[in-house]
């Protein structure tokens, strides 16, 4: 599914203070720029696509074909950023990896199969900040709430800013696996705010080899896209005994085979002893501690209300969303997409209100690594109020109005399945700006073994 999007991303923010190099001005093809625009760089205006490619790793030849190329794609990557923050948006664009990808090497981030000759994958796919931190407080029992709710506080809310492990960012790598991303990240959370003891990243590795997708839905599974949903339930498929492990047990490798579920012990069920395998750092454990579930639940379609009532009752959700156009995002709010097509999976974890812009968002955790974006997460739009004087079951919409709808023309790509006859429906309606409240999901029953807790 959705998935289909999986993107290891380093932005480095147009406008940012951070680590400018000086302020000379130069050309990037017909567009002026200022090095201090782009910062992480030693910019120097005779050369700023080498400097680019020599901070990515791109071992083009230079004088091929190909350097041509993606020195063309580069500059004209740049005059779009260029373009893009001048016209007083709601957010800013950056450069990153992908800055020199041709769009048919963009749509592998999307499930495609091709893959761009160049990527490799950095020496980690993680990035953290407080795994073990002794003085992170998580949020207090029973009710668990987040930062932002109390009585007559409904403006703004955040899981992110109490709940261990939320700043933990995946890069999901050269795979179509976000929908097992999202899903593990919804799992982990949950565990971190029903047990304040867990501060574990989970790995999404034997959802992304093991989940079934027999009706193919938003993919053929594993790095070829599937759902939230599948994920969900093949976690519960595993019972009390099973569930899913500790990243620094079962390492996620960001790849899986032309079957799904795959053929070994990794799919084998729990309780044999199937954690005795190469690629665990345990190899000799016939059993691991796990994470469970007994469930999960389906949030009502296009249903803003009950997005926002599941997101500050129950905990942080696993959403759908337009992934193609935000490969470029370095800060701000998204004020819409240029397309209905949802293709990818994150976490939505909390919502505010933006003081520079006034505009309404949702806070949502992406899959791409914490130099991506605002520290791996970002911000969109939403048009949902809730007021602070009414219950869950009396939400009412005022201030911003009614969420956006559209027809998703390619659900292939989102989370419809085929039918009986092999065919997928030709559309289906979703709502929220980039279609955010279309598809949520979140896990129930969470269960932590204890030797996991802390």
């Amino acid at each position: 599914m959705m998935s289909k999007i999986f993107l290891i991303v380093t932005v480095f923010a147009v406008g940012s203070a951070a680590r400018r190099s000086g302020t000379s001005q130069g050309t990037v093809g017909n567009q002026e720029y200022h090095p201090e625009s782009f910062a992480g760089y030693s910019w120097q205006p005779a050369n700023c696509a080498s400097s680019y490619m020599a901070n990515h790793g791109k071992n083009y030849v230079e004088g091929s074909r190909e350097h041509t190329m993606r020195e063309g794609l580069f500059n004209q990557r740049v005059a779009e950023v260029l373009a893009h923050n001048s016209a007083g948006h709601s957010w800013e664009m950056g450069l990153n990896m992908f800055s020199d990808w041709t769009e048919a090497e963009l749509q592998t981030l999307r499930g495609y199969k091709r893959q761009h000759v160049g990527y490799s994958m950095p020496s980690s796919i993680m990035q953290f900040d407080n795994v073990g931190d002794e003085n992170f407080k998580p949020a207090e029992k029973p009710e668990n709430m987040p930062a932002g709710v109390g009585v007559g506080t409904t403006e703004a809310m955040d899981w992110s800013m109490h709940l261990a492990t939320a700043d933990d960012v995946l890069n999901q790598g050269p795979c179509g696996s976000c929908w097992a991303v999202a899903a593990t990240a919804a799992i982990q959370l949950h565990a971190a705010k029903a047990f304040p003891g867990f501060n574990k990243t989970l790995s999404p590795e034997n959802v992304n080899k093991c989940a079934p997708n027999p009706m193919q839905c938003g993919g053929e599974g594993g790095c070829h896209g599937s759902t939230p949903e599948l994920a969900f339930e093949y976690v519960k498929s595993l019972g009390s005994e099973g569930g899913l492990y500790a990243m620094d047990s079962l390492p996620y490798t960001a790849a899986t085979g032309s079957k799904i579920p795959e053929d070994g012990p990794i799919c084998s069920k729990p309780g044999s002893s199937f954690l005795q395998m190469n690629n665990l750092r345990n190899p000799a454990a016939v059993k691991l501690p796990s994470v469970s579930i007994a469930g999960w639940t389906q949030v009502p379609a296009n249903d803003a209300g009950q997005v926002m009532d599941a997101l500050v009752n129950k905990g942080p959700l696993a959403v759908a969303i337009v992934g193609s156009g935000l490969q470029g995002y370095s800060k701000g709010v998204i004020s819409g997409c240029n397309t209905n097509i949802v293709d990818h999976a994150v976490v939505m974890m909390g919502y505010g209100k933006d003081p520079e812009t006034n505009m309404l968002f949702w806070n949502i955790r992406n899959s791409w690594g914490k130099q991506w974006g605002e520290n791996g997460f970002f911000r969109l739009q939403r048009h949902y109020a809730k007021s602070a004087a009414v219950t869950p079951a009396t939400s009412v919409l005022q201030g911003g109005g009614e969420e956006p709808c559209g027809y998703d023309t390619d659900p292939a790509k989102g989370v419809a399945c085929k039918n009986a006859a092999g065919e997928y429906p030709e559309k289906t309606w979703v709502c929220g700006q980039c279609g955010i409240i279309s598809d949520v999901v979140y896990p129930t029953g969470v269960n932590v073994h204890p030797a996991l807790l802390s």
